[in-house]
């Protein structure tokens, strides 16, 4: 049986006179902390008139949106659904097994299914592993360690060094390798693929599931 939840948000910003009583006609809560500072308690649906007053947008962190995604079965199947009408940013995992991950994506504004081997993305997670949590690692290097756990030796030139561009050119590589492992782990909540070419572990543990996720 689900509950119905009402979403709140927490802030701390220092006293500004002009702000303050706008601010108290929209809190649930407020109180005074350190240094001239105040904690307020909104509820979500007001963020467009506090963004409006303070002039500044409001910015939550990736855990806490991944954590109510992964408590709230409904919230997370309306914003997938939301991500597949724009055809961006949408990815699923749809099926697990021991040795194939089925995931849905939208490429050229078409929904298509892709299979990601286990095996790459068992390796990804070494990779990543190895880093210590919240570490932000460069794609390049992410790749380069992925690839060479994997045995694979053709982009890398005759004195040892990772040729990422190449890497990166051979698409279907590119995406095999790195791009749809990197993904799964995202879409497991295990780490962030940040969009500046950085790829960081957000938990200390990762357990391969084979039951079906999805139709």
């Amino acid at each position: 049986m689900e509950l119905d939840g009402k979403l709140t948000f927490s802030i701390e910003i220092p006293y500004v006179h002009t702000e303050f009583q706008a601010l108290k006609k929209l809190a649930i809560y407020y109180d005074s902390v350190e240094n001239q500072k105040y904690q307020w308690v909104f509820h979500l649906r007001d963020i467009p008139q506090i963004v409006g007053i303070l002039g500044r947008t409001i910015e939550f962190p990736d855990e806490e949106i991944r954590k109510l995604m992964s408590h709230s079965p409904i919230t997370r199947k309306n914003v997938q659904q939301r991500a597949r009408k724009k055809g961006k940013g949408y990815f699923e995992v749809i099926h697990r097994a021991p040795k194939i991950y089925i995931i849905e994506t939208i490429i050229n504004k078409e929904k298509v299914r892709k299979h990601v081997p286990t095996e790459n993305i068992k390796m990804a997670w070494e990779v990543m592993k190895a880093y210590p949590i919240h570490k932000k690692v460069k794609t390049s290097t992410v790749a380069k360690n992925i690839v060479e756990g994997l045995g694979i030796g053709r982009f890398h030139r005759e004195t040892g060094s990772f040729r990422f561009a190449h890497f990166f050119g051979s698409r279907d590589c590119y995406y095999k390798y790195f791009y749809a492992p990197i993904k799964v782990l995202q879409a497991e909540g295990v780490i962030v693929h940040h969009p500046v070419g950085m790829v960081e572990r957000v938990a200390d543990e990762w357990e391969l599931q084979t039951q079906m996720t999805s139709e």
